[in-house]
């Protein structure tokens, strides 16, 4: 029978072999954190090269290679892979297995937010031959739509879905909405959520101005694509008077979000505070129906403002 082998990548120790999942690691910025040496002026005299200089020299050239490959073995045969995404970005925590099947070599990779991809190879006949393969995983494939806080569409947004300029372990949305649909651009003033839950999922907004456009560029953490549904929708705050009906919906998906005790993706107090300064609160008070979240800033505000009353 034949022992596992165990592999050691960085300073990971990773387990190997068939039908297991190996957790891909890329260090491209651990070299930044090395403690590299103070400059030195220069002198006629050249001091000499201490060991410990040439070590992290040595170590800052390897780790700041970007395609270093996870290797593991399937039966005798060494596996090489590289997982990297649309914009060959290597993708962080990116898995991948091997097995045999007959004489068949099955490599399998994945990653939160992309599809699952596999290929199939002929196995090599002679013990210790290495195979090596780069995977370009697919993002999980979502529809993007732009609504106001009543719900309409925002027909006269557009999407670009082109991964260019985002991080692999982020999933990028740029929307360009006109001027005039969008009177306060901010990043507090815009949102994303599911059709779902109403879950309020970016993680960073930049906004810049391109002719009559502002161009909006929001991130997703990578694992809310697999946690919602096909559809995401991309909230903005247009400022448009609302009816009572449509203000007791926002406070009704607000009251639904916190009662989930360990949302795995945003949060209550996320979706309130995108709420807060998209709700009119006078409407809102005149429900009757504040959920906790919202009270509480409401209840900091009222602080604030008396704390600063002249």
């Amino acid at each position: 029978m034949q022992l596992p082998r165990f592999i050691m990548f960085g300073h990971l120790r990773w387990l190997p072999a068939a039908h297991s999942a190996l957790p891909i690691r890329w260090s491209a910025t651990a070299a930044a954190r090395l403690p590299w040496p103070p400059a030195r002026r220069a002198s006629a005299i050249r001091p000499p090269v201490s060991p410990l200089a040439i070590f992290i020299l040595l170590s800052a050239l390897i780790l700041n290679d970007p395609v270093a490959a996870a290797t593991f073995t399937v039966g005798s045969t060494r596996v090489e892979v590289e997982v990297r995404n649309s914009v060959m970005l290597p993708i962080p925590d990116a898995r991948a297995r091997g097995w045999v099947s007959g004489t068949t070599l099955v490599l399998e990779a994945w990653a939160a937010g992309y599809q699952t991809a596999h290929i199939e190879l002929a196995a090599p006949s002679h013990p210790g031959a290495i195979v090596h393969h780069e995977f370009v995983l697919a993002d999980t494939p979502k529809r993007l739509s732009a609504r106001d806080l009543t719900d309409h569409p925002l027909q006269s947004v557009h999407f670009e879905k082109g991964q260019e300029g985002y991080p692999a372990s982020q999933y990028g949305i740029t929307a360009l909405i006109p001027k005039k649909s969008w009177p306060r651009p901010s990043a507090a003033n815009v949102e994303v959520m599911d059709l779902a839950w109403s879950i309020p999922l970016k993680s960073s907004c930049t906004i810049e101005s391109e002719g009559e456009f502002h161009r909006v560029r929001l991130t997703l953490p990578r694992r809310a694509l697999d946690l919602t549904g096909t559809d995401l929708i991309v909230y903005f705050n247009t400022e448009k008077s609302y009816l009572q009906g449509e203000i007791l919906r926002w406070l009704k998906a607000l009251e639904k979000v916190e009662k989930v005790i360990s949302p795995p993706l945003g949060s209550a107090m996320e979706l309130a505070r995108f709420l807060f300064g998209a709700l009119p609160r006078p409407q809102v008070e005149a429900t009757g129906q504040v959920p906790e979240t919202l009270r509480q800033l409401y209840s900091r505000a009222d602080r604030f403002a008396e704390l600063h009353r002249d």
